[in-house]
Formats: C-alpha cells, structure tokens, sequence
C-alpha cells in the first residue's frame, strides 16, 4: 500500500509544471516553517508556564495528597489553608506595600537618573567620558555581591557624602548615622545612577539616544532652548518607549531583589523576595506562637510554594494588565521614527 503511494506521488509530481512545483515546494515550507514556530512556541510556554503550574497545583492541595500516587496536577483535596498560613505569617498585606513603595521609588529614580547620564553620555564630549562610560560597563560585569559589604559598612555609619567625616576630624568626635534598617540604602544609590543594574540602564538609553536625530535638539536650541529644556521638552518624550522598558525591568530586579533588601532593609522591614528566603523561619514562628513547636517537612514544601505564589502573583498582574503597553515598548525601542 506504502509503494503505491508513493509510486503514485512521484508520477503526479512528474506531470507537474516547474511552475506547479515551485509553488507546491513553497507551500510545503510554509506550512513547515509554521510546525516550528507552532511547537518552539509550545515549547518555550511550557518551560515558562510549569514554574507557575506547579506553585498553584501544590498550594491549592491538601496534606494527605502528597501522599496520595493517584495525584499528579489535579488535587483531590482544593483548599486555601496553605496560602492562609503564608498571608499571614509574612503579614502579607503590609509587605506587599512595602515592596510595591520601595520597587515603584527605586525604579523611578534610577530610571529618571540613569536616562540623564545615558544623555550625557550620547550628545556631550567631556574629558575622561570614554574612561567613565568603561566603568559603567565595568559595573555591569561586577555582581552585586561584589558590593553588599562595602556599601552596608558605608550605609551603617554614614557620614553624609564625609561631611561627618570632617566634623569628626575637627572635634575628634565618632558622630555618624545609621541607615540599615530603612529605604535609603536602596533609594539614595538610585538617587545617584548606581542602583541595581544602573549601567545596563544607562546602556540602553545611550544607544537609544544615539538613534534620535540631532537635528531635534538643534532646532530646539535655535529656539532658544537650554539643554535641560531641549532633554525635558524633546528628548524625554522621544525615548517614551525606552523609558517604559527600563522602568519595568527595573521594578521586576527590585521586587525580586532578597539579597541587598534583605541586608539592608533587615526583618523590620521584610520586602516580599527577602521573606520568601526566610519562610520557614516565618512560618515556625507563627506555628510557635499558636503552640505548635513540631518541624513538619510536608507542610513545609507546601508552605514553600504557597510563598511563591504570593510573591510572583503581583508581577504576573502586573503584566496582564501592562501587556499591551510592554510590548509595544520593548518592540520599538529600536525604532526611531
């Protein structure tokens, strides 16, 4: 049956025209391009989706089916009880207001910021300017980590940029302030271009500034413009898309962020990401408190993931809500119309 198939296509792809042909083979490429875009769509969803997947089946279930060999995705059991037990032991309402504050002030500021450097950066010719921008790369090379330790000393005794420094030097005197503990040691480093992936930002905005004609702010400054009109009134507007992009990465590395938040910030002041590194020690608290002392590791998984529900919850919101606009943006942030 197979060769008689297959005998019977080549004698029809014989009596075809070259014209029937080239456009039967183009049409098989068409619909072979499409499979696999089709399945590395699927593919890539799926590797995307299952985190989530996963986060929701384990804390929508009951205790008794992780037990149970019968159950895979599906929970025989739905229940609340382990989401319940993680709103409450990270006061989930007053965290989540926090990291929104802090994640919404931090990437406004680095953003405004950084976009301003980026400018000087792409439009001005100042001395050592190739050596500056070296070491904004530099700083995106560098982890983090490479700097908690430095900057929690400098934040821990801060001497107001060594103002404190030299009233100490004259008096003989140990006067400094301690900031550890609230959102300055976040905020002011946002404040200054040097927050979280600042160079990465400033990157971006460069080689989106270099795309905007210079004949824009020529005009502008024959009108009569000075250059912080000419950047507010023309060059704000024109990277609107860009702006948009970097402040939404910004504020996704700010709401993940439990390292430097965790350091800096410490338990008064619990961000969303640094009480999920610490919730089983949340959750054994609250349990000790109720009077349950007892270490179960089942509940424990469970409580884990209910945690990171609730913590990527907001952001995956947030990008329903924003779709339209992210993609827009990130679309034509290589565009210059």
């Amino acid at each position: 049956m197979f060769k008689q198939v297959t005998h019977r296509t080549r004698a029809a792809w014989k009596e075809m025209t070259p014209e029937r042909r080239r456009a039967q083979l183009q049409r098989i490429g068409r619909w072979g391009w499409t499979l696999f875009r089709a399945a590395l769509l699927l593919g890539l969803a799926y590797v995307l989706l299952y985190p989530l997947l996963y986060m929701f089946t384990m804390s929508v279930r009951e205790r008794s089916d992780m037990f149970d060999t019968t159950v895979n995705w599906i929970p025989k059991h739905f229940t609340l009880y382990t989401l319940q037990r993680v709103w409450r032991a990270m006061d989930y309402p007053v965290t989540l207001l926090n990291t929104g504050a802090l994640a919404g002030l931090c990437s406004l500021a680095s953003t405004f910021v950084t976009s301003m450097a980026a400018y000087s950066f792409a439009r001005f010719r100042f001395k050592g300017q190739k050596l500056l921008f070296a070491l904004v790369i530099f700083s995106v090379i560098v982890p983090q980590s490479f700097y908690n330790m430095p900057a929690y000393i400098d934040f821990r005794y801060f001497h107001y940029f060594g103002i404190l420094d030299i009233y100490n030097a004259i008096t003989g005197g140990q006067l400094h302030t301690n900031l550890i503990g609230t959102y300055w040691p976040l905020l002011l480093p946002s404040l200054f271009g040097v927050g979280m992936r600042a160079g990465l930002f400033i990157y971006l905005f460069r080689q989106f500034y270099k795309g905007v004609p210079k004949e824009l702010e020529e005009a502008a400054y024959i009108d009569g413009c000075g250059y912080w009109r000419t950047y507010r009134n023309i060059m704000l507007p024109s990277v609107f898309s860009i702006f948009i992009t970097v402040f939404l990465f910004s504020f996704v590395w700010y709401w993940n962020d439990y390292q430097v938040s965790g350091l800096m910030m410490g338990s008064d002041n619990l961000t969303l990401s640094s009480g999920l590194s610490i919730i089983d020690n949340l959750v054994l608290a609250m349990d000790s408190v109720d009077g349950n002392t007892a270490v179960d590791t089942v509940r424990t998984a469970l409580d884990r993931q209910g945690a990171c529900l609730l913590v990527a919850a907001p952001l995956v919101i947030l990008y329903v809500v924003l779709q339209r606009y992210f993609v827009e943006s990130i679309s034509r942030s290589g565009l210059v119309e």
